[in-house]
């Protein structure tokens, strides 16, 4: 119950934060267990106060960054084929991971090949849009994408664990 009353407390939050006309705001990020771990991702987007999609995805082992990563690219194609205009909407991109927000801006450079490629193949994503920003939010700002890269991953190792006792 602490966790419904958290998620309608944030969701007040965000309800001020959320998108106006063509602009789609998304919350993402990712959750491993153990660096590399098992891993999860989430991330919810907004368009006019409303929900417009909501992603929780298991994506086997994976480390924290690419988890990260992982998060963003699975939600913009899960968007990218409903969204009618592309060139006439703007995205805003959230996210509590400060290495990928600077990646993206271009402020760090990136070493890791796999990073490397996730970073390129999301910025082409982003590049059919009109315009997109990435921002960095505290981890307190960033609790609904949190809880579904959570859920994702604590179901699928309840499931393993499940299996394994069989």
């Amino acid at each position: 119950m602490k966790v419904v009353g958290e998620l309608l407390f944030i969701w007040k939050r965000v309800r001020t934060l959320t998108g106006e006309g063509n602009q789609f705001i998304i919350y993402f990020d990712g959750a491993s267990k153990g660096n590399p771990g098992h891993s999860g991702v989430g991330a919810i987007v907004f368009k006019k106060h409303e929900i417009f999609t909501v992603l929780t995805k298991y994506i086997g082992i994976a480390t924290n960054n690419v988890a990260e990563y992982t998060a963003l690219k699975a939600i913009l194609m899960k968007v990218q084929p409903v969204i009618v205009n592309k060139k006439e909407v703007e995205m805003l991109l959230r996210g509590d991971s400060e290495l990928v927000v600077k990646q993206l801006r271009g402020f760090y450079r990136i070493k890791n090949v796999r990073l490397k490629g996730l970073c390129e193949t999301v910025v082409k994503m982003l590049e059919r849009y009109k315009s997109w920003n990435i921002e960095y939010i505290p981890r307190e700002e960033n609790k609904i994408a949190d809880a579904l890269a959570t859920s994702a991953l604590e179901n699928a190792l309840r499931a393993l664990k499940a299996e394994k006792s069989k």
